[in-house]
């Protein structure tokens, strides 16, 4: 009978373990996650005892979320810690943030005081839509307007439909530009440009090429671009990335290089982007 009672004690201490540890830990990564994001992370625990798999580490989780603006989250997280410095191993898995879904891996992550993460390694790919490109392209038109922004996938090229001002009519415009990858940047190149349907030297077009160029460039500043190509939905590309800071949440993401940092150091943080 004795040890019968034991038994019982000991089990349901290790369930009354097991419920406060899953509660526990899957709220403040819940907590952590959300802030990170800028909108809510529900997290799914392995369905494997807790309290026999956490020593200082929980092995791994999923993690979920919609934000109001269009973004989500799927994610599996790898050996995470908490603490003041929460660590991740490794993040696999697909998230979209203004217009760009990320898919692929990150290595080393390392929440700071500050609420920045340092990333040591990422092999991912960027599928930015159709939309966002049109918004880079109506940023870059200066005094003219861009009506449309479509893609060919077979022939790899983008198309752009603008209106430019000439004393004061419009004039409209067709550029026909094909994205490549060189030297780890993301590079645009004029294939034809057409005024009122005829054909126009490259020159005519070029200061929009350019400055399309430079504000879709911006958007993988700190990461190393292995290949770009067009699709149905967008322009994918490759990427890889070693030692940058992530920025995010409702305060708008950005990603920078921090060649300087090491575990153990809180760099300052870098401006925000909206």
């Amino acid at each position: 009978m004795t040890i019968a009672l034991v038994l019982l004690a000991l089990v349901a201490l290790f369930v009354v373990a097991e419920v406060m540890s899953r509660r526990v830990i899957g709220d403040r990564l819940t907590g952590r996650l959300s802030d990170v994001a800028g909108y809510p992370i529900a997290v799914a625990l392995s369905r494997r005892p807790l309290v026999l798999q956490y020593f200082g580490m929980v092995p791994h989780v999923h993690a979920t979320g919609f934000g109001s603006g269009g973004e989500w989250t799927d994610v599996r997280a790898e050996r995470l810690t908490l603490g003041n410095r929460p660590t991740i191993g490794a993040l696999h898995g697909t998230v979209e943030v203004d217009g760009i879904v990320l898919t692929g891996t990150a290595d080393d992550l390392t929440y700071d005081k500050s609420g920045l993460t340092h990333v040591r390694g990422v092999d991912a790919s960027a599928q930015i839509s159709f939309t966002r490109l049109l918004a880079i392209a109506a940023g870059s038109a200066g005094a003219g307007t861009v009506a449309s922004l479509t893609g060919n996938a077979g022939k790899g090229t983008l198309r752009v439909k603008a209106s430019a001002q000439l004393m004061i009519m419009p004039v409209p415009v067709s550029i026909t530009i094909r994205p490549t990858a060189r030297e780890g940047r993301i590079r645009f190149s004029v294939v034809r440009a057409e005024v009122f349907g005829a054909f126009v030297l490259s020159d005519f077009v070029q200061m929009f090429v350019d400055r399309f160029t430079q504000n879709v460039d911006a958007l993988t500043e700190a990461v190393t671009v292995g290949g770009v190509e067009v699709s149905d939905t967008g322009i994918a590309v490759a990427f890889t990335a070693s030692d940058v800071v992530v920025s995010g949440g409702s305060s708008g993401w950005r990603v920078v290089r921090s060649p300087a940092w090491a575990p153990g150091t809180e760099p300052a943080a870098p401006p925000m982007a909206g």
